[in-house]
């Protein structure tokens, strides 16, 4: 059996509490992603075959995390894969 407990500290509105908790998060992680982006392509550039989970093994990130990095990348034109999945590799456009 398991116990629940919630302790509200007096004077807060439980309604305000996450109120602005996505713009404070989005100003932390913008400053975390920017190194991850600089870390990504240095990696891709000192080995072009590698695969998102390696990636995510070597940065210490979620699968994820590097899928939505890779993403980004090529959006801003960094980046473009070359041929498929498996036989591909990565191109850096721009460093």
């Amino acid at each position: 059996m398991a116990v629940c407990i919630t302790f509200v500290k007096k004077g807060i509105n439980r309604k305000d509490v996450g109120k602005d908790v996505g713009k404070d998060v989005g100003k932390d992680v913008g400053k975390d992603l920017s190194e991850l982006l600089k870390n990504i392509i240095l990696e891709l550039d000192n080995n072009r075959e590698l695969t998102i989970l390696e990636l995510s093994i070597k940065l210490n990130v979620t699968q994820r995390t590097i899928e939505r990095s890779i993403s980004k990348l090529k959006t801003l034109g960094y980046i473009k894969r070359i041929g498929g999945r498996k036989q591909g590799y990565w191109e850096i456009l721009k460093k």
